[in-house]
């Protein structure tokens, strides 16, 4: 039989959920069922069955043809409070902060202490003033990408599909005592003045050795590469359809934790950040017609558990010397 290549019109949909918006419980995102408030696992078209749930390639319609659905992507973003950004102006603080240190001298501290000092203190008053605002601060963001050809059969229709989705989050870990530290040279200009002098006479590291909040970036992308197989039975003069999918699963976690002040958003996927992982999974899913516009169906992604380490990153404590270790596990569980 000649098969025609149909291209699905919801391929090319770009979904973009902000904050506070729930989306599909899926790992892919189909604009229609989105819509419907994620019941792609019943309501979803033919053609994106191999993504949304394996059953529903046995419910071609007889004038269905091969089906491709294009690259779909759906992102969802939840910072609120431009935590990247800001994550990253800590660092042109600490550095404004060090240039004010560097420039002073012992000689200017003792000829002109009222000026140097309030520079000084300026300097770390807006540190501290924006360590302050980062305190319990997170961002999120998830987003999904998928494509498929789905090829109909009277017997066992096929799909060949590959999808991926990735979530990070960035989060800061502020050290009160770096705030502290900070409020006290504002707030007195004694302690300015000392502090100020035994960096001029003994460098920065003075300095910044009293600072040790973090911040982290973490991230994992998941791509699955998969055969998806379908067929309808017939129960009690119910038609049923049960699909599944083998599939190639591959995972990159990142962990990009260092300190705050030397936090650099382009580098969060630094290969040495970076843990890759392979192994195989499946998806499996059922859908039952009860009448011409009512069908139940249950889907399950992901049915093998993984668990995927980070790279283990350490970070010595320069007040107190302590190493400590920056590590987390990335768990793939069965999602229904």
């Amino acid at each position: 039989m000649k098969k025609n290549f149909k291209f699905s019109v919801v391929s090319i949909a770009v979904s973009l959920f902000m904050a506070n918006q729930a989306g599909a419980a899926n790992t892919w995102t189909e604009s229609r069922s989105d819509a419907m408030g994620g019941t792609g696992v019943a309501a979803g078209s033919y053609g994106s069955g191999a993504l949304i749930n394996p059953a529903l390639l046995a419910k071609a319609k007889p004038d269905d043809d091969v089906t491709v659905i294009l690259p779909s992507v759906g992102v969802q973003v939840t910072d609120e409070d431009n935590l990247q950004d800001e994550i990253d102006t800590i660092n042109d603080k600490i550095n404004h902060y060090k240039d004010v240190v560097d420039d002073l001298t012992p000689g200017d501290i003792i000829t002109n202490p009222l000026s140097s000092i309030n520079q000084f203190q300026g300097a770390a008053k807006d540190l501290a003033d924006e360590l302050d605002y980062l305190k319990g601060k997170t961002a999120r963001a998830t987003a999904g990408a998928g494509l498929a050809v789905s090829i109909p059969n009277d017997v066992l229709s096929v799909a060949f599909m590959a999808k991926g989705y990735a979530h990070g989050r960035v989060s800061s870990s502020i050290d009160q005592q770096d705030i502290d530290y900070l409020r006290g040279i504002q707030q007195s200009k004694v302690v300015a003045a000392g502090v100020a002098l035994d960096a001029a006479l003994n460098g920065t590291d003075q300095i910044t050795k009293n600072l040790n909040s973090t911040a982290s970036g973490r991230a994992a992308i998941v791509s699955d590469y998969g055969v998806a197989v379908a067929r309808q039975f017939d129960l009690g003069g119910v038609p049923v359809s049960v699909g599944v999918t083998p599939k190639l699963q591959k995972t990159w976690v990142y962990n990009y934790t260092t300190s705050i002040y030397d936090y650099d958003s382009n580098k969060w996927n630094d290969s040495r950040y970076r843990t890759e992982d392979t192994g195989f999974n499946v998806d499996a899913g059922i859908a039952a017609d009860f009448g011409e516009h009512w069908t139940v169906g249950v889907s399950g992604q992901n049915l093998m558990s993984r668990d995927i380490d980070t790279k283990d990153i350490r970070i010595r404590n320069g007040r107190t010397g302590e190493v400590v270790s920056y590590k987390d596990t990335y768990q793939i569980r069965p999602l229904v």
